[in-house]
């Protein structure tokens, strides 16, 4: 997954493979973010070097754990508390997750002038089913009468 941060708080979440990430998936997965003269701070993954020359970006590495890409941190960090009530989500669906995570940031923001989008966001986050899992393994499949008729 290639993550992007910038100064107003705007950020990305795009999957891209799985594994170490390579110079090809790196440049189409930051190619639609990262506007040439963008000052862009990244890990120390190679894989950043090439693509970022050829989109025009400055570019300055840092150890991954460097307060620097905190921004970044902080994302993930929020991102794995949303994942958390998923227990595990298939990688097919990886980036319809990563969406809904980007869609509903931009409710909890406080972008919004009257706070409506907070109170949407918190309701979507902690909605009620009115039928779980199990309910549905207890219910009667429809039409059972009539197969039951016909044996």
């Amino acid at each position: 997954m290639t993550t992007g941060v910038d100064d107003t708080g705007r950020s990305f979440l795009t999957v891209c493979g799985r594994g170490v990430i390579s110079k090809d998936r790196a440049m189409s997965a930051l190619k639609p973010h990262i506007g040439r003269g963008a000052d862009v701070l990244t890990d120390g993954a190679p894989a950043y070097v090439k693509p970022l020359a050829e989109l025009g970006a400055n570019l300055t590495q840092t150890d991954a754990d460097d307060h620097a890409i905190n921004r970044v941190n902080t994302l993930h960090a929020r991102l794995e508390d949303f994942m958390f009530g998923f227990h595990g989500v298939s990688t097919k669906y990886l980036q319809a997750y990563l969406d809904w995570f980007q869609w509903l940031g931009a409710f909890t923001d406080g972008c919004g002038d009257t706070g409506d989008d907070r109170l949407l966001a918190r309701q979507l986050g902690n909605g009620l089913y009115r039928i779980r899992r199990r309910d549905y393994q207890r219910m009667v499949p429809p039409y059972m009468d009539y197969w039951r008729k016909a044996a």
